[in-house]
């Protein structure tokens, strides 16, 4: 099962923790708490940092050269030599056309993901899967969730992933909606697209870990803006779909 708590941690060692909140982990009010980053005396963490290099590039692309698909970095610095193997899918990749379908899919299925580790907000019970990033304030996201009531529940469940991304009114009203007294009542008020009907939190502390696993997801899926929609495939669209939500995920 692919293990999001390790890949959060690995994560918030290298890439840093200020890095995984720029790229749209709400900074939650004190209320919230949870164990976000471990001790770097943790042998096992300090094992991490030891063995990791980060390599000075914005991205790899790959070629074709002799029948044999060539990865390289984008600025041309280095070559990456040996088979190319998509980790999410457990699939090597032998060719360019391999390469291009890993490259537009996001393998839920394969990566035995338990999305109820992320506290989504769901909708129908279905035997496939939708995930849709979004945020409170966002206008074209109430067009995707909007269509929600489209599509067949028992054909579908639609996971809906909350984040703040919009700025500091997104990322409290998100913080209520995650820590809600009342979470049936907090998730209707969200998939009303209601911003303004006051939320009552629990009393006491509230426990972030759903919510950073689900910031990780988000960062390791590259959502850097919402809408951001997954359907049973794995394949995914940035924004509004063209025709609509149910064409999509159906197509």
């Amino acid at each position: 099962m692919f293990n999001l708590s390790k890949l959060a941690t690995v994560l918030m060692l290298t890439l840093g923790v200020s890095q995984l909140v720029q790229a749209g982990d709400p900074v939650f009010p004190p209320s919230v708490t949870g164990n976000s980053q471990p001790a770097i005396s943790d042998p096992v963490a300090q094992r991490v940092i030891e063995k990791t290099v980060t390599l000075p590039v914005t991205g790899i692309l790959a070629t074709e050269k002799s029948g044999k698909v060539v990865v390289l970095s984008t600025n041309g610095r280095y070559t990456i030599v040996g088979d190319v193997i998509d980790n999410w899918s457990k699939k090597k990749l032998s060719s360019l056309d391999d390469i291009r379908e890993s490259s537009q899919i996001i393998p839920l299925k394969s990566m035995s993901l338990n999305l109820q580790e992320l506290d989504p907000v769901t909708v129908g019970h279905g035997g496939k899967t939708v995930v849709i990033f979004s945020d409170p304030y966002c206008a074209y996201c109430k067009k995707v969730i909007d269509q929600i009531k489209d599509i067949d529940p028992s054909e579908f469940t639609v996971h809906v992933m909350p984040l703040g991304l919009l700025g500091k009114e997104s990322e409290v009203r998100v913080a209520d909606i995650y820590c809600a007294q009342n979470k049936r009542a907090a998730n209707a008020l969200f998939l009303a697209s209601d911003t303004t009907t006051p939320i009552k939190r629990i009393s006491g502390t509230c426990d972030g870990e759903a919510f950073m696993k689900r910031s990780v997801a988000a960062q390791i899926f590259g959502v850097t803006a919402v809408p951001f929609v997954i359907r049973d495939d794995g394949h995914y669209v940035r924004g509004v779909p063209s025709t609509s939500l149910k064409d999509f995920l159906n197509n």
